[in-house]
């Protein structure tokens, strides 16, 4: 009587073996979905989505078209040489850190540590004469414009920056 199996215990033994199999392949499924949501790489958004600029300013510019008079306005010029710049930047998409205006015209970049949604930051750019940037009248607003970088951990690209007739 020693010799008799009982009946069952084959099955219980692959039961058992299924199931750690089956726990085992869940434990390492979860893993692998873990590794992968962690390599996928950040996509910054556009820096034109996520900040504004306000306020845009030219402090100092000369004219580049001979024919305006130096003691009249910048409006009647088509081309002016800006050697400063300010304005308000505003955090339109989201919290921005670690947010950088970039160079333009040998302007020194303008590290800004963060600027909360919907709050602004000033910001001011001089540039050493002579290096200063030439900008163009856009015929069909009338508003001089140029572009300008800003990167933060959230967003990168340029921004454009508009100044009105």
């Amino acid at each position: 009587m020693r010799n008799k199996r009982r009946k069952g215990t084959s099955a219980k033994k692959i039961g058992t073996i299924v199931a750690v199999l089956l726990i085992f392949a869940v434990i390492v499924g979860i893993g692998l979905y873990q590794l992968q949501a962690q390599s996928r790489p950040f996509v910054k958004k556009q820096a034109k989505d996520y900040f504004e600029i306000l306020e845009p300013t030219v402090n100092d510019y000369d004219y580049l078209n001979p024919t305006v008079d130096k003691g009249g306005s910048y409006e009647n010029s088509s081309t002016l040489m800006v050697y400063s710049i300010s304005f308000q930047l505003k955090a339109i998409g989201g919290d921005a850190h670690s947010v950088v205006v970039k160079s333009w015209a040998q302007a020194e970049m303008y590290p800004i540590v963060s600027i909360s949604q919907n709050q602004q930051q000033y910001v001011q750019q001089d540039s050493s004469r002579p290096f200063g940037k030439p900008i163009y009248k856009n015929s069909t607003t009338g508003y001089f414009e140029f572009t300008i970088g800003i990167t933060s951990e959230e967003a990168d690209g340029d921004i454009t920056f508009a100044l009105p007739p």
